[in-house]
């Protein structure tokens, strides 16, 4: 399964966006996602019910587990808890739990 055919597809990549939110709707929830040739092996994201293929349900904060059976479907509670809602600390969450150290930092990008 792809994320996002646009994505690029080589290697290891880690990317967090904001989904747009919908007039009327409140701000979207910040998303983090580790790709491996355009395939999402892990990620976290927010949503107030999520269902699993064996029926369970996790609710809120939760990440993405890779599997041959199910792909990225099945999720867990996020562990340990997202400290920041915002783009940067989900990003955060993300290298850390992942273990992915960051040399250097090429562009910042400031939202307002």
């Amino acid at each position: 399964m792809r994320d996002d055919p646009r994505a690029v597809t080589g290697g290891l990549i880690v990317k967090a966006r904001v989904k747009r939110r919908l007039p009327g709707l409140p701000r979207g929830k910040a998303s983090c996602s580790l790709l491996w040739h355009g395939c999402r092996i892990r990620g976290l994201d927010y949503e107030i019910r999520h269902d699993n293929p064996d029926g369970t349900v996790v609710r809120g904060w939760h990440e993405h587990i890779w599997n041959d059976e199910d792909a990225d479907a099945r999720v867990i509670p996020a562990r340990p808890r997202v400290g920041g809602a915002d783009l940067r600390g989900v990003f955060q969450w993300g290298l850390d739990k992942w273990n992915i150290e960051v040399e250097q930092i090429q562009d910042e990008l400031r939202l307002e």
